[in-house]
């Protein structure tokens, strides 16, 4: 049962995350008006940049989730709750510490649906890539 579950979680996220890599494409496709343009060298450049973009922000996602769960940004995360609570008028002060914050601090887990949709579109962008480069 929790398999199950487990799985359709996955599938949700490659759904989520295919759709808006396509909404990004269609964006750039229509932004420069592929379908009025006649030649080969620069459709080949609208559909590679149209691949590219969306795969390295997903594979570049992923990136900054892994840095994330190593514990690079933990640093920054606390420097800036800190300065926040110690700006915003009538917050909520508490004396957490750097420790305690270390502790409790949830990571991500199950997010390899978005490196390997980037690596998808990021394929695909440099096939139209080679295929502008030979023609």
């Amino acid at each position: 049962m929790e398999e199950n579950k487990s799985k359709q979680v996955t599938m949700i996220g490659y759904i989520i995350t295919n759709v808006i890599c396509i909404i990004a494409v269609c964006l750039q496709i229509f932004g420069n008006a592929l379908f009025q343009q006649t030649d080969i060298l620069r459709i080949y450049h609208i559909l590679c940049d149209a691949f590219v973009l969306p795969g390295t922000l997903c594979l570049l996602v992923a990136a900054l989730i892994a840095l994330s769960n190593e514990g690079s940004l933990d640093a920054i995360g606390y420097m800036l709750r800190r300065l926040g609570q110690s700006l915003i008028p009538f917050s909520k002060k508490n004396d957490e510490r750097y420790a305690d914050y270390i502790a409790k601090k949830k990571r991500i887990k199950g997010y390899s649906f978005i490196t390997w949709t980037g690596l998808g579109y990021f394929t695909i962008g440099m096939i139209f890539l080679v295929l502008y480069l030979t023609v």
